[in-house]
């Protein structure tokens, strides 16, 4: 797939609808958060191949749209949130609406300070959420039991 050297996509993902910026056009488009809609942009952007598309880590609510988007050879780059809030800080965009934010992403992009990681598979990260919370799970058991040993002692806080 030929890369277009000058296009660039933020997109803002949230529960219910992915909210895109692309650059240079400043074309804003939202779909909506589902399988059909992913579909969707992944037609739109074997149409324009843009070199990268940036979007925010949002717990779960990335993952199938990383997935589909990298199993179809787009370069796509997951960022911390607190970085795309400090590049809007600094460029004086205090908003934080979802068009803002997918504006911002494709910024982010645009200065080409990112490098593309190979995207982490479906089974490593569902391994990783186990692990996660069974340690949840282990920390909560001990925490019972000291609070079951000072009922008993009488030291009750």
């Amino acid at each position: 797939m030929e890369k277009n050297e000058n296009t660039f996509v933020g997109i803002d993902v949230a529960k219910e609808e992915l909210v895109l910026h692309i650059l240079p056009t400043n074309e804003q488009l939202t779909v909506p958060h589902s399988t059909e809609g992913i579909k969707t942009l992944v037609k739109r952007f074997k149409k324009i191949e843009p070199q990268q598309i940036v979007l925010e880590a949002t717990g779960k609510f990335h993952r199938e749209l990383v997935a589909a988007l990298a199993a179809n050879g787009f370069a796509v780059v997951v960022v911390n949130p607190r970085q795309a809030r400090d590049l809007a800080k600094g460029l004086g965009e205090l908003t934080k609406t979802d068009a803002v934010v997918a504006r911002i992403l494709a910024r982010i992009a645009q200065l080409q300070c990112l490098t593309v990681r190979p995207i982490t598979s479906q089974e490593t990260m569902d391994m990783n959420d186990l692990v996660t919370r069974r340690q949840q799970l282990i920390t909560m058991r001990t925490q019972e039991k000291n609070r079951l040993q000072n009922a008993k002692t009488g030291r009750v806080f």
